[in-house]
């Protein structure tokens, strides 16, 4: 979430791929087994957290 506030708005190429990098892991953990002793709602609150701050960062600049 403070990468998402540092970098509101500005489309960083930098802070997008290290978002992106981390949306794809989520998401490939809600695929596996792993999910199970982390919990699926704890995996799929960090994701939500995740691509909030990645559309903060790309907030209007589409």
């Amino acid at each position: 979430m403070a990468m998402g506030l540092r970098f509101a708005g500005s489309a960083n190429q930098e802070a997008f791929n290290c978002l992106m990098f981390y949306t794809k892991h989520c998401k490939d953990l809600l695929s596996s087994s792993a999910v199970e002793q982390a919990g699926k709602p704890t995996v799929e609150t960090c994701l939500n957290s995740i691509l909030l701050s990645l559309a903060m960062v790309m907030a209007g600049n589409w």
